[in-house]
């Protein structure tokens, strides 16, 4: 998940690191964080200057 939210690897490659180049990623992924890797790196994140 980290490796998606940094923006410098692609999801492809995120992949690679952890699971090996397999489309089983995209599966797995979605079962544990609920969205597909693309749409996880796309939801906003809070800017952590706003903590309190």
């Amino acid at each position: 998940m980290r490796l998606l939210e940094g923006g410098r690897l692609s999801i492809q490659d995120a992949a690679e690191v952890r699971c090996g180049p397999d489309d089983a990623f995209n599966r797995v992924f979605e079962g544990w964080v609920g969205v597909p890797p693309g749409a996880h790196r796309r939801r906003p994140r809070p800017d952590p200057r706003d903590a309190s």
